[in-house]
C-alpha cells in the first residue's frame, strides 16, 4: 500500500511539472513573437493640421492636477467624466468633499467646496429656582436637593 501511494504521488508531481513547463515555454514563445506597441510620450507633438479637439483634451490625471493646484491641496479621491451646462468635463472629487469641474480644455468650470463645520460647545448653566409656596397648590416647587425629591406645597 505504501509503494502505491508513493508511485501515485511521483506520477502526479511529474505531471504537474510537465504542465508548468509547457505553460512557461508557451508564454515565453508568445512574448518573443509579440510586436511592441509604440509608446506615445508627452514630448511627441501632433501636427496642427490633423489636430482635433479630442486629441488636445486633458487626461483625468491632468485634470486632477489642475484641480489640486486651484484648491491648494492634494487629497484627490476620484476623477470621472461629467457634464456641466452641456459641456463635457471631468468631475474631480477630493477626500475633503470639495468638487471641481474641469473642462476638457483645462478651464475650471465650477468649484463646489464643502462648508466647514464649526463645533460649538455650550457649558450647561446652573438653574436657580425660588421656593414659592404661593403657587396655588397645583404644582409643587422644584427643590435644589440632589435626591430629586419634591417639596410638598403646604
Amino acid at each position: 500500500m505504501r509503494k502505491s501511494s508513493i508511485f501515485i504521488s511521483a506520477a502526479l508531481t511529474t505531471f504537474a511539472l510537465i504542465v508548468l513547463y509547457s505553460v512557461v515555454s508557451a508564454y515565453q514563445g508568445m512574448a518573443k513573437t509579440a510586436t511592441p506597441i509604440p509608446q506615445v510620450t508627452a514630448a511627441t507633438s501632433i501636427p496642427e493640421a490633423t489636430s482635433t479637439p479630442e486629441q488636445t483634451a486633458l487626461t483625468p490625471e491632468q485634470a486632477g492636477q489642475v484641480a489640486a493646484q486651484v484648491l491648494g491641496h492634494n487629497d484627490l479621491l476620484s476623477a470621472e467624466s461629467s457634464s456641466v451646462n452641456g459641456t463635457n468635463a471631468y468631475k474631480i472629487i477630493f477626500i475633503s468633499g470639495d468638487i471641481v469641474y474641469v473642462g476638457l480644455d483645462g478651464q475650471i468650470l465650477s468649484i463646489q467646496t464643502k462648508p466647514k463645520v464649526i463645533t460649538v460647545q455650550v457649558q450647561p448653566t446652573k438653574r436657580t429656582t425660588k421656593n414659592n409656596h404661593n403657587n396655588g397648590g397645583t404644582t409643587p416647587p422644584i427643590s435644589n436637593s440632589n435626591g430629586g425629591e419634591h417639596e410638598s406645597g403646604d
